[in-house]
């Protein structure tokens, strides 16, 4: 019996140990990154009174983004966006005017209006990008390094496309193409702290990998400040379900945006697909096979040959010009392949799966699998501790049965056996009066 519990005894003591560690409590944060190109960067929400919930951008700065990075040790620096940039949330907002030092620990430390008292809406909703670089405009413009307590400059004189490479590549966005350029800010190095003489080789991580003068040097000449473009492009598989097929999307002045299908074709597919590392080849597709996009167009006419290494390479109308000759049902899609492929893609329309919403949390993907994890353990454990009262009972059951026919038999027998004593008790009674009266 104690043999067979053993499984049992130890599944409960895995779930009594991870629980604790994987179940959101009062006070934890994340970062919703579905809107995000990074996962370093992303809307924050704060868990209170057992539901996630959004935090309003009123007095929102560095410093309350800098303690939700260190409260999510991703960095110990945070650079703070608001209007919802990096996503709008739902129902409800928790935390309104949030007042930070920079020094606490954790989020709701900071002062605040109080949980669920705000008056926002979620075109308001706070977001952080936690990395000690920075580009002026989040994803493109000015770079910026952190740097004694301080954001200081890049500088020009040897700034380069691989430079720009590290830097995209460390605020997460090193599978897209970056453009670097500079600035029409001008700084003088010898007065002011900056960083001059970058040079990468394209493969680090972090600029503070590469070769400079140092961060934070004086001995640099009067240069213009870089500038570095991330090209944010990302395939929107929502429709489709399927991580090579879905219709392209560009990044641009905090919104979101689609790729008009004019002149799209399978050049244009095949630059996009190796811009990405998800194929070698692409096929072109149009409207609403890959699914509909969004109102807004970025690029429109795109023309490509093929061998661009970036789809802002190619002939185009121009990045950011809001083309209103296209509607939603004219967005181009791609499907990729690392082969040619041997038929063609027929392009019908898929239907969504109703309900799809696709959701990246920083920190919550593994306690949800977990959860699952747990959940499922727990249910066999049940069902297992079911069987073997069952088992146990039925035995039981026999044991009380058969001990019970055994008495009524024995009973049986004695009373039997008590009659037939009688029986003959009474016929030698029966043979003595009836010699008696012969006599």
């Amino acid at each position: 019996m104690f043999a067979r519990l053993i499984p049992c005894i130890f599944v409960l003591y895995l779930i009594d140990r991870i629980v604790p560690i994987v179940a959101s409590s009062e006070g934890d944060i994340r970062l919703v990154t579905e809107d995000s190109p990074s996962p370093l960067m992303g809307r924050v929400e704060i868990f209170h009174d057992d539901q996630w919930g959004t935090v309003c951008d009123d007095y929102w700065d560095d410093d309350d983004a800098t303690v939700v990075c260190r409260q999510l040790g991703l960095s110990y620096v945070g650079t703070a966006t608001c209007c919802g940039i990096l996503g709008q949330g739902v129902d409800p907002t928790w935390m309104d005017n949030v007042a930070c030092n920079g020094t606490e620990d954790n989020l709701s430390s900071c002062l605040h209006s109080g949980f669920g008292r705000e008056n926002c809406r979620h075109s308001d909703d706070a977001g952080v990008i936690c990395s000690d670089i920075r580009l002026t405009d989040h994803f493109e413009g000015r770079v910026q390094v952190y740097s004694d307590d301080d954001w200081i400059p890049v500088l020009d004189n040897t700034w380069d496309a691989k430079d720009a490479t590290v830097v995209c590549r460390q605020l997460g966005l090193h599978s897209l193409a970056p453009v670097a350029s500079s600035s029409n800010t001008s700084i003088d190095g010898m007065d002011s702290p900056s960083v001059c003489g970058v040079h990468c080789d394209g493969t680090e991580r972090s600029l503070d990998q590469c070769t400079s003068s140092g961060w934070g040097s004086s001995d640099c000449d009067q240069y213009k400040v870089a500038s570095t473009r991330c090209g944010i492009l990302r395939l929107n598989s929502e429709s489709t379900g399927r991580t090579n097929e879905g219709y392209v999307q560009i990044f641009h002045s905090n919104i979101w945006g689609s790729i008009c299908d004019d002149f799209w074709d399978d050049n244009d597919a095949t630059v996009v697909c190796r811009e990405l590392g998800i194929g070698e080849f692409g096929t072109a597709t149009h409207g609403s096979f890959s699914g509909k996009g969004s109102y807004t167009f970025w690029l429109d006419n795109v023309r490509c040959q093929g061998n661009e290494s970036s789809i802002f390479d190619c002939q185009h109308e121009g990045l950011g010009v809001h083309h209103t000759d296209c509607v939603r049902t004219e967005t181009a899609g791609v499907v990729c392949f690392n082969a040619t492929p041997s038929e063609p893609v027929h392009q019908v329309h898929h239907t969504p799966t109703p309900g799809y919403q696709p959701s990246h949390h920083v920190g919550t993907s593994l306690t949800a699998g977990f959860a699952i994890v747990l959940s499922i353990g727990l249910l066999i454990t049940v069902i297992y501790l079911v069987y073997i009262v069952r088992q146990q009972r039925q035995a039981l059951n026999r044991l009380t049965c058969q001990q019970t026919q055994r008495m009524s038999r024995n009973c049986y027998v004695s009373h039997e056996k008590q009659e037939d004593d009688l029986s003959e008790d009474m016929h030698q009674n029966y043979k003595t009066e009836t010699l008696q009266e012969d006599l």
